[in-house]
């Protein structure tokens, strides 16, 4: 036995509605399955060693808490749901070496070592890129890879497939598979069934009660406003570009889905549909100069405004509206539980649910959402689905990017970039076989 849990802050674990003890074997796979605020990040951390908990944990028949830090490093690996709040250097090929390095490693045994693990997540020849130039599911991927080159005997990832792209996902899933096969523990959480097919069982929490006031709804009137971009050119390095040629118009209450590839530039696009980034050639132009546009990142951390849910939204509102407003909006959402809580405790799915309340309040033409469906779990997925055709039908004009097929079926018209340029647009049922 690697790794039991026994009654974990007091939380109730269940298979097939039976209340079990949670345990990991050698050469096991376990799927953590809950809904949003269930706690299964809070679980891996504790796991982790990262939060106190009550209880019992015991790991390799030894209780968690009597290992020293420089102990656990080695035996437990843990990849968060928000990688970058975990990575030290600016460089991928530093960062995958620190651990190496900490351990005292040769800097020949290093160099081989990083280079076999970028080779095992698909990142060959990125040591010397900087990690904040990477797309979300890149930056992952160097998470797990920094991971591997320790070779812990329990290794646990949250919810990160929803950021890779389907083809990555099988790779990544035989990846942990192979993993497990060569002796160790395995805990994936996801509150998504479809990306836990390929554990040898699931522990499943038990859901939250899901409450909801009336259905969500702008505000106030949308000024009904059309996008043309054309011939956009962008790249971060000065002899490399991102997007070569892209052109592609949005207009009032259409929704767009924009997919493609890890590191495809669907992130930038959206940078530059909302006038985040400026490109190096081509423009983006407004039907009504007074348009108010909003860009979600797939990286809600960077966003908030206030302390706590509520004072978010409530920063988006005219000056007259009163906190209940701001919490029906949330509410709406199913997040109105988590209005004052303090925003760097929760869930990434409940953030950015969040943001998108603000949303909600600010009622802008256009609206760009950068993985709208990150860290949400089956039920929060069909919500959001019915939020954003509200708000296409209130005239809202929006662009979501994403990786998730299910999701994108919501969008009226689908565009798929590869190489820098747009490969591919039509119906997003078509997506699927023209993606990859």
């Amino acid at each position: 036995m690697l790794l039991r849990l026994e009654k974990l802050l007091e939380a109730k674990l269940e298979v097939k509605g039976e209340e079990l003890l949670l345990e990991v074997c050698s050469g096991e796979v376990i799927g953590l399955y809950g809904p949003l605020g269930s706690g299964k990040s809070s679980i891996l951390r504790c796991l982790a060693g990262l939060a106190s908990y009550k209880g019992s944990i015991s790991l390799l028949g030894k209780e968690l808490r009597s290992y020293r830090r420089v102990e656990l490093v080695k035996l437990v690996g843990f990849i968060s749901e928000s990688p970058s709040t975990q990575f030290v250097a600016n460089r991928v090929g530093d960062e995958v070496a620190f651990t190496l390095e900490n351990l005292g490693l040769r800097p020949d045994e290093i160099r081989l070592k990083v280079s076999e693990a970028l080779k095992i997540v698909g990142l060959e020849g990125f040591e010397r890129r900087k990690i904040d130039e990477l797309s979300w599911g890149q930056r992952h991927r160097v998470a797990l890879a920094s991971i591997f080159v320790a070779k812990p005997k329990v290794l646990l990832v949250d919810d990160f497939f929803v950021y890779l792209d389907p083809p990555t996902r099988r790779v990544f899933s035989e990846v942990l598979r192979k993993y497990a096969d060569e002796g160790a523990g395995v805990i994936v959480a996801s509150g998504r069934r479809e990306f836990l097919k390929f554990v040898d069982r699931v522990v499943e929490l038990k859901p939250m009660k899901h409450e909801f006031v009336a259905k969500a709804k702008v505000l106030s009137s949308i000024t009904p406003c059309e996008l043309k971009a054309s011939s956009l050119c962008f790249g971060y390095e000065k002899d490399q570009l991102v997007l070569k040629d892209v052109s592609l118009s949005l207009s009032p209450g259409e929704i767009l889905a924009v997919m493609g590839k890890n590191g495809s530039g669907k992130t930038t696009l959206g940078k530059l549909l909302t006038k985040v980034l400026k490109p190096r050639a081509g423009f983006v132009r407004l039907s009504e100069a007074k348009a108010k546009l909003a860009y979600i990142s797939q990286n809600p951390d960077s966003q908030f405004i206030g302390k706590t849910p509520i004072e978010d939204v409530k920063a988006s509102l005219r000056r007259g509206f009163e906190e209940r407003l701001a919490l029906d909006i949330l509410s709406s959402l199913g997040i109105g539980d988590f209005a004052h809580e303090k925003v760097y405790g929760l869930d990434i799915g409940v953030k950015k649910l969040s943001l998108i309340a603000s949303i909600l309040a600010l009622s802008p033409s256009i609206a760009v959402i950068d993985e709208p469906t990150s860290g949400l779990d089956d039920f929060y997925v069909d919500r959001l689905s019915s939020v954003i055709k509200e708000l296409s039908k209130s005239g809202m004009a929006l662009a979501i990017l994403t990786h998730d097929l299910y999701f994108a079926k919501i969008a009226n018209r689908a565009i798929v970039l590869r190489d820098g340029v747009v490969s591919f647009e039509g119906s997003p049922y078509e997506v699927e076989e023209r993606l990859f």
